[in-house]
């Protein structure tokens, strides 16, 4: 568990470093149109870093772990990011960028995606940490497996090694 809570809280310290990098581009201002996709393209460190959680995993292991270890390890990373990305959101929005929901209600309301009225039903702190848990967690969840299938063949290899079985390609080069 310690190595899933080391790697969670990479993913989740993670976002407030990807958050900053957006805020130094411009994404939260000028750029905020495109600010959706950035969000979604932190998908990309979150599916590296389950991937890296996994394979420390059989590396402690000694390289025997089975889909379902490194699915489990996958998704206890994203549950423990899941959980400190809101941190790291209000860390954000009141020490580096209080005027980060303030443009974004602006930009929705200018789009015409919100009126003044409902816009903070659309953009508030609650909604972002609402929004940020869930994704983040079901990504994380969907990398984990997606990831715990690549491993699957080092992985068989390995399950082979715990039985005793030797591989094709020893046995073909004994030939």
């Amino acid at each position: 568990m310690k190595l899933e809570l080391r790697y969670g809280v990479l993913m989740g310290t993670g976002y407030l470093a990807w958050l900053c990098i957006e805020y130094g581009l411009g994404f939260h201002r000028e750029g905020i149109p495109y600010f959706p996709i950035m969000e979604i393209l932190y998908l990309v460190p979150i599916g590296f870093i389950i991937y890296l959680a996994q394979r420390e995993k059989r590396k402690t292991l000694e390289g025997k772990i089975t889909t379902k270890e490194a699915f489990i390890t996958g998704l206890f990373s994203a549950l423990i990011g899941a959980i400190i990305t809101p941190l790291s959101l209000g860390f954000f929005i009141a020490i580096i960028n209080p005027k980060f929901l303030q443009a974004q209600a602006d930009f929705y309301i200018r789009i015409g995606s919100a009126t003044p009225q409902n816009v903070t039903e659309i953009v508030s702190l609650r909604a972002m940490i609402l929004n940020n848990v869930g994704l983040y967690f079901f990504a994380g969840t969907f990398m984990s497996g997606i990831s715990a299938l690549m491993l699957k063949k080092n992985i068989a290899v390995s399950v082979n090694q715990r039985a005793g079985l030797k591989s094709s390609k020893s046995n073909n080069k004994k030939k």
